[in-house]
């Protein structure tokens, strides 16, 4: 009994350091997806969260974009990286976009009809009144598991992705007043193109 209460305390004394590490990397490696794993372990102490095994699904994610686009447009620039900046793109944020505006807007369409469409990634179906914090439409593991989630976590999920794909977006979270509290925080998404064509 006193070792089943004590795993997850040692798990949380564990993850203290862990996030104290990772807090202390340079910027460019400060990424959502970390974040977002790191808290699914934290409230899951008792689950085993492979960091390897979402990564794995957020790449499947962004080769469905690739291989659509390259059915679609062959000649697009993204056919030019190098594995090598692909790798730069996952492990880093991105400073600007890699695309300009047509070929940004392409690769941004394909995830879009990918994530909402083919993946059928979506919002819970619960009702809009209903005061709700759910680990399932929460944390990631879930999320990627049952393909429904809140807005702030589809929007980490759709960012990381659109990052190994060399398009940067800034998550963006405002609030509106309401006499809900669930309902007072909004999460969005923003694209800026790299270049005005």
């Amino acid at each position: 009994y006193y070792a089943k209460e004590l795993l997850p305390y040692l798990k949380h004394r564990h993850l203290e350091n862990v996030w104290q590490g990772f807090i202390n990397r340079p910027v460019e490696q400060l990424l959502l997806e970390k974040v977002a794993i790191f808290s699914a372990e934290w409230y899951q102490p008792e689950k085993r969260i492979s960091y390897t095994h979402i990564e794995r699904e957020l790449d499947n994610l962004a080769q469905q974009v690739v291989e659509h686009l390259k059915s679609v447009n062959p000649k697009h620039p993204i056919f030019l990286a190098s594995h090598d900046q692909f790798s730069v793109w996952k492990c880093h944020t991105i400073d600007e976009n890699q695309w300009n505006t047509s070929d940004g807007r392409q690769i941004l369409d394909i995830l879009c009809k990918i994530f909402f469409c083919e993946t059928n990634l979506n919002f819970p179906s619960v009702p809009y009144w209903q005061p709700i914090f759910r680990r399932e439409y929460v944390l990631i593991n879930y999320v990627l598991e049952k393909k429904t989630g809140f807005s702030a976590s589809l929007a980490i999920i759709f960012q990381s992705v659109a990052r190994r794909l060399g398009i940067r977006c800034d998550l963006l979270s405002f609030f509106v007043p309401s006499d809900r509290a669930w309902e007072r925080n909004y999460w969005l998404l923003k694209w800026k193109p790299k270049w005005l064509n």
